[in-house]
């Protein structure tokens, strides 16, 4: 869950599903399958001094414009993701496999039930401190919503980004449409 800001949904995407739940006791009680997830997402603050300082100069003018046009802007997109059993299981439904727990990284699971699933996770790494907080909530066995916000760094010098998003069940298969 180490916070950190890419151009592109992808990132967004990222940030929200790499929750890894391991600590959960109690899996969601969602179905398996594809589901499609609807964000909302704002940026807040100002880039990441850790992320601009490994920028060429164009790069990191470039990053700094696209930032300020987006900065308070509600921005929205759809995404699909396969939700399996196993996932369910060991609490790391919605998350990207390339989103292990980071070094430097603690977590306070506040609330695990099979309705919903609340955690904070504080980090405190060489780029700086982040802290994420986020809730998934299941709302019936085909659909959850939830929000997170996020912040890196501390100060003026602080960045965020704030999220709601809406999933709903699409299918069994994974490869299937229905």
């Amino acid at each position: 869950m180490h916070l950190e800001f890419k151009a592109g949904m992808g990132a967004v995407m990222a940030t929200l599903c790499s929750l890894s739940m391991t600590a959960f006791a109690e899996p969601l009680h969602i179905e398996p399958g594809l589901w499609e997830v609807a964000y909302s997402y704002s940026l807040q603050g100002q880039p990441p001094p850790s992320v601009l300082a490994k920028m060429t100069p164009e790069r990191r003018a470039e990053m700094e414009k696209k930032w300020a046009e987006r900065k308070g802007q509600t921005k929205t997109n759809t995404s699909r993701t396969c939700v399996t059993a196993e996932e369910l299981a060991k609490g790391t439904a919605f998350e990207n496999d390339d989103d292990a727990q980071k070094e430097g990284c603690r977590r306070t699971v506040n609330t695990q039930t099979a309705a919903r699933w609340t955690v904070v996770e504080h980090c405190d790494t060489d780029t700086g401190p982040s802290e994420r907080n986020v809730e998934i909530i299941a709302n019936g066995a085909r659909a959850v919503t939830g929000s997170m916000n996020a912040v890196k760094g501390e100060g003026s010098a602080a960045s965020g980004l704030n999220m709601t998003f809406t999933g709903k069940w699409v299918a069994k298969d994974c490869g299937a449409e229905e």
